[in-house]
């Protein structure tokens, strides 16, 4: 088995190397989008994925390095058990515990607070996610609504009445925590730290029956 800073590095340099190529289409891509505000020299942007399952959404979270400088992101832990993998390319598909919030507001005002809790349990180590992200480069993962909790009403997964939303995404950059984890091998990366809210997304949440529907036909599409 090779050791955990080996994986870990890995993926930071793998998603960095795939990411250079890449970078005049992806940013030409990126300029339709709609952005939360910069912090620290970073923004993120969430865009409607489509639906999965009955009744979820996928959740597409651009990360844009605005500065002139390299940076690390501390995306979250990956390992353990959960009930959908997180897309981290270019690493596998895997469980995973990201540093997002999600506010969720209904048409009448009201807002849920959520957090990100893509593990229900740890069999072995979790590892920490790290994404090398350059100078002017962008960075992109997708998520699903299923993967969020209601730590006020102790509630798995997004559940809402047929109506429109308003979905806003956080996210908390930081260094990894030394739970659960070897830690001798970042110790001396410095992380980005900050916090980032994204672009407000309106969607409109559907019936069980006809999310299924749609998410049949976008399938068969």
């Amino acid at each position: 088995m090779k050791p955990l800073s080996a994986k870990v590095l890995k993926l930071a340099c793998l998603t960095c190397c795939l990411l250079l190529p890449l970078l005049s289409a992806i940013a030409h891509a990126t300029d339709r989008q709609q952005w939360g505000e910069a912090s620290g020299g970073v923004q993120i942007a969430v865009e409607d994925a489509g639906f999965v399952g009955a009744g979820g959404r996928r959740l597409r979270v651009t990360f844009r390095n605005l500065s002139g400088e390299e940076i690390n992101l501390y995306l979250g832990d990956v390992g353990g058990a959960g009930v959908r993998p997180c897309k981290l390319d270019p690493a596998p598909a895997a469980p995973c515990n990201l540093n997002f919030g999600l506010d969720v507001t209904d048409a009448a005002g009201k807002t849920r607070k959520l957090r990100f809790s893509g593990v229900y349990y740890v069999n072995g180590f979790l590892k920490p996610c790290v994404v090398h992200l350059g100078a002017g480069s962008t960075y992109t993962l997708e998520v699903s609504t299923d993967q969020f909790w209601s730590p006020a009403a102790k509630e798995w997964g997004l559940k809402l009445r047929p109506g429109k939303y308003q979905l806003d995404l956080e996210f908390e950059g930081r260094a990894p925590g030394d739970e659960n984890m070897d830690q001798q091998h970042i110790e001396q990366v410095s992380f980005w730290q900050g916090r980032l809210r994204s672009n407000s997304l309106m969607i409109e949440w559907q019936s069980r029956g006809a999310a299924e529907q749609r998410h049949a036909a976008e399938r068969d599409h």
